[in-house]
């Protein structure tokens, strides 16, 4: 980056993973001063929802906490648009890098918490993730392919979610 950048903008950023469909992040603005989320939320359940005055982005090993909302108090329940059942608000946030890629957002570890993981601009690949070698198959040589066995007898099957960041839950 050269010295005279200054900002950041990310139009319609992806989110990798959340467990609620209708919050989305319009546009990320990163500055050396502060971060800010353009964020909209759909919510016909009941029209009402909060954002968490601990919450705080999750980039390079780091914690950038949350400064404040432009229209409700962090912590605070608040109403959406009685017509629309949606609002539009900024979330703002300690300065990330400027040459950041990609964060999460995490409102907190607790069910219904709005967390947002690998938010980034688009274009932006997350890196592949990296299989433990006990976890590769071991191929025979020259596809030689051993006879298939079946039973009926049941079997249990564990498994490790590779990329899994502690806060993520199933849509």
């Amino acid at each position: 980056l050269s010295g005279r950048e200054s900002e950041k903008v990310w139009d319609d950023p992806i989110i990798g993973n959340t467990q609620f469909d209708y919050i989305s992040v319009k546009k990320v603005v990163i500055t050396r001063e502060e971060t800010t989320l353009y964020m909209h939320i759909d919510y016909p359940a009941s029209g009402t929802f909060t954002f968490g005055n601990k919450t705080f982005i999750s980039a390079w090993n780091k914690q950038y906490l949350i400064r404040g909302c432009d229209k409700f108090e962090l912590g605070d329940y608040v109403h959406t648009d009685p017509d629309t059942w949606s609002m539009d608000f900024i979330l703002t946030f300690e300065p990330l890098p400027l040459s950041t890629k990609v964060f999460d957002v995490i409102e907190g570890f607790f069910d219904n918490a709005y967390n947002l993981f690998n938010v980034r601009q688009r274009g932006v690949k997350l890196p592949v993730a990296k299989v433990p070698s006990e976890y590769r198959a071991r191929y025979p040589e020259k596809d030689i392919w051993p006879e298939m066995k079946y039973s009926e007898e049941p079997i249990t099957i564990h498994f490790e979610t590779l990329n899994f960041k502690s806060g993520m839950r199933p849509r």
